[in-house]
């Protein structure tokens, strides 16, 4: 009776459903950050092309698991919020500039037709601030 040898972990050959789990781990690295896309293009290419489960192993062994805790997200996440307000911000103040320049254009037509004249600024006003305000609203979520 003759025994079968133990071939290691490592040394297992790799399914098709193994390369394509370490892709998928592989895309949500680089999703995460942890890879580049260069990084991610090699990786995968080899992943595809590895004919062991050690082979794949060895593509993934550096990369973290899960996502990094909140408390290390939070200045990074907090700084792209703020780089976003800061933008709304900017826009926001040209909107009540130009808002102010076409109240002020109309005020002068108006006293200078002894009477107030139709109320056109609202037309260039009122769409660019329902604009404005839902890009507040998308921001904020």
């Amino acid at each position: 009776m003759s025994t079968i040898p133990r071939i290691p972990p490592g040394q297992v050959r790799a399914t098709d459903a193994d390369r394509a789990a370490t892709a998928a781990f592989l895309e949500q690295a680089a999703d995460r950050g942890s890879l580049t896309l260069t990084e991610f293009a090699e990786r995968t290419g080899a992943a595809y092309v590895a004919r062991t489960r050690g082979e794949l192993l060895a593509l993934t062994v550096d990369l973290p698991e899960e996502p990094m805790p909140e408390r290390f997200q939070a200045p990074d996440r907090a700084l792209r919020r703020s780089a976003r307000f800061q933008d709304l911000r900017v826009l926001t103040s040209c909107w009540l500039l130009g808002s102010l320049l076409l109240l002020a254009g109309w005020g002068v037509l108006s006293a200078v037709a002894g009477e107030l004249a139709g109320w056109w600024p609202l037309w260039a006003i009122g769409p660019s601030g329902a604009v404005l305000a839902i890009c507040w609203w998308l921001a904020s979520r």
